[in-house]
Parts: structure tokens; sequence; C-alpha cells
């Protein structure tokens, strides 16, 4: 039986970008395939959110290439761009009054063709996306009221309305509980495995990057230190120098991913 060829979801080559001089990205090259899960690990200040802005097209590199599929990014304008990725940044508070269902037809911008209201479609995409987040119940909620893990699937069935290709998620689990931490996660392996989306998510905790991404990139100081799958990425020796703390990787025999104790 012939393989399904591998379909690549984005790529980067020889990415830079500074801040007023200062390197903040140095020459990082990327490749995430199709329905793949990837998790971009490093440090404070090691570029992490940086490449995620560069990828989602928030910022733009002062040297480099990033295609999504065979498209330059930079060739896409900017509602072209929010049909193929939804980027999720780490503060998603608002102090507005609106509803649930509100927040997340705010998704629907980029197919938005006139002044009129909502169409028969946006309405399928915004129940469609409040379905598999779970938040249906919640969509005649205020959003500023919700907890810290109704708002992240909030957000997440807001960024599904653009029916994306590619979702891009800064530290998404942050000030959550285990939980709903990994109640999140299976939202998200259910979208790679079952609508074939690619997810890239950005995280400070390792176990949780072990667990859940299938392919680890680590950075440090804007450079590419090491890639490839969780076994090869979550390396005692190449952890410890990068974090510069005595690390141990365990790997129990009821876990299927390896844990990292800090000594």
């Amino acid at each position: 039986m012939n393989k399904e060829p591998t379909v690549n979801a984005l790529r980067a080559n020889g990415l830079h970008f500074d801040y007023d001089g200062i390197e903040a990205l140095s020459g990082i090259n990327l490749v995430v395939r199709k329905g793949e899960i990837l998790g971009i690990i490093g440090p404070n200040g090691a570029g992490k959110s940086t490449l995620l802005k560069a990828l989602a097209g928030v910022l733009k590199p002062k040297e480099g290439k990033i295609w999504i599929g065979e498209t330059p990014l930079d060739e896409l304008d900017r509602m072209e761009l929010a049909k193929m990725i939804a980027w999720i940044p780490q503060s998603q508070r608002t102090d507005i009054p609106l509803k649930v269902y509100e927040v997340v037809a705010l998704g629907r911008y980029p197919y938005k063709r006139s002044l009129l209201g909502l169409t028969h479609s946006d309405h399928v995409e915004i129940e469609k996306a409040l379905r598999i987040t779970n938040t249906l119940h919640l969509k005649d909620r205020l959003f500023q009221e919700l907890s810290g893990g109704e708002t992240q699937r909030v957000i997440l069935a807001r960024a599904l309305a653009q029916e994306p290709e590619i979702l891009l998620l800064d530290e998404p689990t942050n000030n959550l509980d285990l939980k709903h931490s990994v109640n999140f996660f299976k939202v998200l392996q259910n979208l790679a495995k079952k609508e074939g989306k690619t997810v890239i998510w950005v995280s400070h905790d390792l176990n949780l990057a072990s667990r859940f991404s299938e392919r680890l990139i680590l950075i440090d100081e804007g450079k590419l230190v090491v890639s490839g799958t969780v076994e090869e990425v979550i390396n005692e020796e190449v952890l410890q120098q990068v974090y510069g703390i005595g690390i141990r990787v365990l790997r129990p025999p009821l876990v299927s991913s390896p844990v990292v104790i800090p000594i």
C-alpha cells in the first residue's frame, strides 16, 4: 500500500529578527508537517514568542523567508493569512462586555464581504467551534466573567471560527490548573488527528511539552539548539547546558513520555 505523501504546512528558512539592534532570532530553519503538533521550548528570552509572532506574520523578519504550504507568507494579504493561520497570544482578557458567542463570532472577520450581519455559514462555523471546544453552553455568558479555563477554550473557539489550517499558541495553558491544561490539549490533539490541523505552540513547561507534542524544537539566544522527536530533544545533557541547572530525565514505566525533574 502506498503511503500518502508528507505535506508541509509551514516552512521557515534563515529567519533573523532583532529588537533595536539586539538579535532575537538568528538563522532559524523550520519545517512543520500538516496535522503535526510541534512544541517550542527554551528558557526565558530565548526567542520563542518572537519566532511564533514571525510565523504568524505579526513580525516581519529582518532576513529569511516563511512559506504557508507553497505560498510565501509575505505574498498573502491580512485576510488571506487569517484564513490560513490563527494566532493566540498569551494575554486575551478584555473589559469590553461581550458575550461568548460574540467573541467567537469575531473569528469570522476574514469572511466578511459587507457590513451586513452574520450569514448562515457564519453561524454554522461559530456553533461548530463552540461544540469542538465544549463551550456551547457558555454562549450567552459574558466573556469577562469566565474562569481561566473557560476563557482559553473560548479563545480557541474564536480561532477555530477562522477555519485556519494552522494554529499558533503562545503559552496556551499559562495559569491553568493541571486538569484544565490536560483537557485543553486533548482538544488540540483531536483537532490535529481528526481535522488535520497543524498546531505550533510555545511552552515553559517541559513536561507538558513532552507529553502533548509530537516533535519539539529547543531554542536559546535566538538560535535553534536541537530539533527532533520528544526523546531526542528531552535530553539531560542538552537541557542542562541550555537551562544552566542540574536536570534528570526519567522514563517511568507507566508514563508514555519523558519526565523532567530539576535538581
